[in-house]
């Protein structure tokens, strides 16, 4: 820990266990109130001070049992809503179930959602994972409308980096315009590395949209009214 990261301990410290009001923090270091509400706000931002809340779960844990049951599932998890974003919330809820579900030596295969920017973000905040040599594995090409930090093969290198893991590549498009494109593609040998890669993956981590009649812009565009109208038909 250098001078500076010392220092916004000892003033989150005085804060947030010694109880001490920012005026009185800000006297003991010869400073501003306004210079500590803005370390205070640093240790958080910098991770040296971790908030957690605890929400009664009975409730949730009943309703998960109910969702299992209903859908024949193995298990189930309900993410509080406690934030207005529901990306938010799921991101965070799925990195708390992460820390159960990985471990060393797994191939785990990332698909894409909204959520998954909140996911890595809170991935951070409950590092370390006991995945050491875990591969990540994108399951699907580079989506063209997505900045970088959006794009699959770059979640899957977030969270290798996290994990202490590995990751694998991918980025073709996600759709090609002529079939014969797609079936070269398929025939390369790197694009057949991935699809080994996804026969062995151990656990899969997708998004499965909503119960609006929709579906995402983002894929939309990429489909022909035709396609768009078989989808919603079926």
């Amino acid at each position: 820990m250098n001078e500076r990261e010392q220092l916004l301990a000892d003033v989150a410290y005085q804060y947030y266990v010694e109880e001490k009001t920012q005026a009185e923090i800000a006297r003991q270091h010869q400073t501003s109130r306004g210079t500590i509400q803005r370390w205070l706000n640093d240790a958080k931002n910098e991770g040296i001070v971790k908030i957690t809340i605890d929400y009664p779960t009975a409730v949730y844990a009943n309703l998960a049992n109910e969702l299992a049951d209903v859908f024949g599932l193995k298990k189930a998890h309900i993410a509080n809503k406690v934030n207005p974003s529901l990306t938010h919330c799921l991101g965070s809820k799925c990195a708390e179930v992460l820390r159960d579900e990985l471990s060393a030596n797994l191939k785990v295969g990332i698909g894409w959602g909204s959520f998954y920017k909140a996911l890595v973000d809170r991935m951070s905040y409950y590092a370390p994972y006991d995945a050491f040599n875990t591969t990540f594995v994108p399951l699907l090409g580079w989506i063209g409308d997505k900045p970088a930090d959006y794009q699959v093969s770059e979640t899957c290198r977030k969270m290798a980096e996290i994990c202490n893991g590995a990751w694998l590549p991918f980025h073709l498009p996600l759709v090609v315009e002529k079939a014969l494109t797609k079936q070269y593609l398929m025939a390369d040998a790197y694009v057949k590395g991935i699809l080994d890669a996804w026969k062995e993956v151990d656990l899969a981590l997708v998004g499965i949209g909503n119960s609006r009649p929709h579906l995402s812009p983002t894929f939309a565009q990429l489909l022909t009214p035709g396609d768009l109208e078989e989808i919603y038909n079926s």
